[in-house]
């Protein structure tokens, strides 16, 4: 699913994802900075995940651990410092 808010795509596209950006956005947080690359590239491997995109470049991230029927647990929801203030978190948050 893609969905478009202001000039931002919001995607469930897993080929989307963009590691690198993901674990530049998580490792400048406090609960996930020293959290390693393979064990990120893991855990999203093994949930749903949703990004936000500014032309092709991430600047959010969320992460969805869920048994697809009755329940998730949200996690790593980060929006690059750059880019907030914009209502980007709440939009990405109504698309989870």
């Amino acid at each position: 699913m893609d969905i478009t808010f202001q000039e931002f795509l919001i995607s469930d596209d897993p080929g989307k994802i963009q590691l690198d950006r993901v674990c530049q956005l998580l490792g400048n947080s406090y609960w996930a900075k020293n959290r390693p690359r393979d064990r990120i590239a893991k855990s999203i491997a093994n949930s749903l995940c949703f990004g936000v995109y500014a032309d092709g470049r991430q600047v959010g991230f969320a992460r969805c651990v869920t048994d697809f029927a009755t329940m998730y647990w949200l996690a790593d929801v980060i929006i690059d410092p750059e880019y907030r203030k914009r209502g980007l978190g709440k939009a990405l948050m109504e698309t989870v």
